[in-house]
């Protein structure tokens, strides 16, 4: 996972990342973790780079850590918001911007590490759900009735089993990070993203999907497809 910190105040931010990078460090695992002293130096790393979890100080000069979380969520739903604040009070408004929660400053490794378990839980729920944003609101999608992601222009185009389409202006970026933690979906194309259970035939250059759906295959990904299409037929058959 990426983790990335946002706090002006030098002394929380490092404790904060020493207790990060102790429970990650526990946990044997190789998670990446990313300082920044203000939202718009933030907001300038998500604009090219993804993250998994983001720790924000609401209390910022400039651009509020509250501001900042309400411009992160216009642009996407899935990452992970845990407010780092003194007040507690601001605990309530953490529930406009969809936070996962809050962490009282100085940040308390007992509790951090309670936050962080429940972060995992948390995301790796993530590859079962996914929140998308529309012209006509926010809309849950069902990963497992997805045959195929396409990234069109500047849209990113869900096509679902039963021939509807939904579409966004997110990034492909965003979403296919989260749906290739499931080793049911597979990059064919830098464009296209397929699940393979939903393939119904393909060749050396494409896959056609139950509905009918025609997905080319990038060259050199022939092979690579084709043993994740066959490792999902003997998953499903155990």
């Amino acid at each position: 996972m990426t983790i990335l910190i946002c706090d002006d105040d030098i002394t929380c931010r490092l404790t904060a990342q020493l207790n990060i990078e102790r429970w990650v460090g526990e946990h044997s695992r190789n998670d990446k973790v990313i300082l920044f002293d203000n939202g718009d130096s933030l907001l300038e790393y998500l604009e090219k780079q993804n993250a998994d979890i983001i720790f924000l100080d609401i209390m910022m000069p400039l651009l509020s850590g509250m501001e900042t979380a309400h411009i992160i969520r216009e642009r996407s739903m899935d990452v992970k918001l845990v407010f780092l604040t003194s007040a507690p009070e601001f605990a309530l408004e953490s529930y406009d911007v969809n936070a996962f929660g809050y962490l009282l400053k100085p940040v308390e490794y007992s509790r951090l590490s309670q936050v962080m378990e429940k972060l995992l839980d948390s995301t790796k729920e993530d590859a079962k759900h996914l929140t998308v944003r529309t012209a006509h609101g926010y809309k849950q999608i069902n990963p497992d009735n997805l045959e195929c992601l396409e990234a069109l222009g500047k849209k990113v185009i869900f096509h679902m089993s039963d021939g509807s389409k939904v579409e966004t202006n997110g990034r492909f970026s965003d979403y296919e990070q989260l749906l290739l933690k499931n080793e049911r979906f597979f990059k064919c194309h830098r464009s296209y993203l397929v699940g393979l259970s939903h393939v119904d035939r393909f060749s050396s250059g494409e896959i056609v999907t139950l509905s009918g759906l025609h997905c080319p295959i990038a060259r050199g990904l022939g092979s690579a497809f084709k043993e994740a299409y066959f490792a999902m037929i003997r998953q499903s058959e155990k």
